[in-house]
């Protein structure tokens, strides 16, 4: 859903301000001039276009005031007059034509609503290759038909990628923290387990409606999480789309991420995962929820966030996890 609508506005006028007004920079300053050299896209929407990628560096080059960048249709221009001329039309002599400092190889790829951004930087002569990944969710829909508006999520994404492939994390940071955009790390949240006690405590509707509710769960923790600017979270519908990537079908919410789990998310990439328990006591329900990285293809506990549920009420419940999910995210 849309959050803001001046902010897309904001973001789409952006998007239409032409590249070649980046050449018109103050006497004396030097800026680093970029050279999209090539682009692929991967199971992405035919609206992702090299266009985009263009708007967006674009935009990047007037946000940090550091960069310009070659217009693309300068760039293909060039290409067909060195072959016109008999001459080689390689990303070399092109990036030598237009005074660029550094090229920019990007792969854009998409699993069902997360965007992934490889960006390459290196120099003309292909020296100093810096690698930068950046995801983000497409959590922006058209009014009416809830269909993905990719702009702003693909820029966020190149932003996050662009900033770690060029080793500064602040390049996009704001002096109050509005609309701030950093490198981030990518979060699933797992299942949590259901555990009831009936043989010693009367029945909770919140544990034993476990199939309904532990997605409820779920979709809690995620609405929670995936506000916080240190992490990427990915949405159910994403999660299980990993899943079914390796025949992995049937999902409990109501239970821990199995194995099998935890390694095809691990194998696509994903950095940490939430996961946790609900566990009936005599004061109500105990909740507590873990944090683990798994980056390494290790699983390593990060921090974990406890606390009491003490009625027998979803709402109750919600409220309990939003407070433990940025507890143990740390994004209080």
């Amino acid at each position: 859903m849309i959050k803001s609508k001046l902010a897309l506005i904001i973001i789409i006028i952006l998007f239409s301000i032409p590249s070649c007004s980046l050449f018109k920079q103050s006497k004396g300053e030097k800026r680093t001039r970029l050279l999209i050299a090539h682009t692929d896209f991967r199971h992405t929407d035919s609206v992702v276009n090299e266009g985009k990628i263009e708007a967006a560096l674009n935009f990047i080059a007037i946000q940090t005031g550091k960069y310009e960048l070659v217009p693309l249709h300068v760039r293909d221009s060039l290409s067909v007059q060195l072959k016109a001329a008999g001459e080689e039309s390689t990303v070399y002599e092109i990036a030598k034509s237009t005074g660029a400092d550094k090229n920019v190889f990007i792969t854009i790829s998409q699993l069902k609503n997360m965007l992934r951004v490889e960006l390459i930087i290196n120099t003309t002569e292909g020296f100093d290759a810096r690698t930068g990944v950046g995801y983000c969710l497409l959590n922006y829909r058209e009014i009416g038909n809830d269909k993905a508006l990719y702009d702003p999520s693909l820029l966020k994404a190149i932003q996050r990628a662009f900033a770690a492939a060029v080793r500064d994390t602040n390049l996009f940071r704001q002096p109050d923290g509005s609309r701030t955009v950093m490198p981030t790390k990518t979060l699933a949240v797992g299942g949590l387990l259901f555990q009831t006690r009936p043989e010693i405590l009367p029945k909770w509707e919140l544990l034993n409606d476990k199939e309904v509710n532990s997605f409820d769960v779920v979709e809690t923790i995620f609405s929670a999480a995936k506000d916080c600017p240190y992490y990427t979270v990915y949405d159910t519908e994403t999660r299980d789309g990993i899943y079914s990537l390796f025949n992995l079908y049937i999902v409990e919410n109501f239970v821990p991420p199995s194995p099998e789990e935890i390694n095809a998310l691990i194998k696509l990439e994903v950095d940490s995962y939430l996961t946790g328990s609900i566990r009936r006591i005599e004061s109500g329900a105990f909740a507590e929820l873990q944090l683990y990285d798994i980056s390494t293809g290790k699983i390593r506990q990060i921090r974990s966030a406890s606390d009491t549920i003490k009625t027998d009420d979803i709402l109750d419940c919600r409220t309990v996890l939003q407070k433990l999910t940025k507890k143990v995210l740390d994004c209080r």
